[in-house]
């Protein structure tokens, strides 16, 4: 298999901790890309035609888009640990929190992308938009945290992303003061040799 990657993305990472906590990381080969939504490579174009990362391609050469997609896909390979539950209102729990958590970090990326336009074309208020949203799903992720503690699902490593994409990417903004129960859970998940080999750089 291969992965199309870039290592700043929030939702690379995801997919990259997955492949490592599901004992999947030797099976695939990962592919650099250097990418811009106004400037596409056309490699990836031409395996995604919205050309967006990751990519993952399968063994028989399937193309996989997505990183909650691409999570699903991976854990059919693997039977444990289980970061998707197959069925039942736990699976749809995990999902749905990870949705939450992926719109968040769209939020996130979409502020980011702001701040690379030339400086007259920026409009503060949309970033701040963004960022609102950002910060009410952390407030529910902080009035949630108990459900953090435990074996990660897909969902704590969507958060772990983003919070660490919040510190990469967002400096100006700290986030630990306002949901201290977050700060404690990410200090130490943030230690995982998976966090640490995905580091955005």
């Amino acid at each position: 298999m291969q992965l199309i990657f870039g290592s700043a993305s929030p939702f690379v990472r995801k997919v990259r901790i997955a492949l490592e906590i599901l004992g999947l990381g030797e099976r695939v080969t990962l592919v650099p890309v250097s990418t811009t939504p106004v400037a596409p490579a056309e490699e990836l174009a031409a395996i995604n035609p919205i050309a967006k990362i990751p990519v993952l391609v399968t063994a028989s050469g399937s193309r996989i888009y997505g990183s909650a997609v691409i999570a699903d896909y991976l854990q059919t390979l693997a039977d444990a640990p289980v970061l998707i539950p197959a069925s039942g209102d736990a699976r749809w729990e995990v999902l749905h929190r990870q949705a939450l958590i992926d719109g968040m970090t769209e939020a996130a990326v979409m502020s980011r992308y702001e701040q690379l336009r030339p400086a007259e074309l920026r409009w503060a208020p949309w970033v701040d938009a963004q960022m609102e949203k950002v910060w009410r799903g952390l407030e529910a992720m902080e009035a949630d945290s108990p459900a953090l503690d435990g074996e990660p699902t897909i969902a704590e490593i969507a958060l772990a992303c983003l919070l660490g994409y919040l510190d990469f990417r967002f400096a100006d903004r700290p986030w630990r003061e306002d949901f201290p129960e977050l700060a404690r859970w990410f200090g130490v998940f943030d230690q995982r040799p998976e966090m640490v080999l995905t580091a955005p750089v």
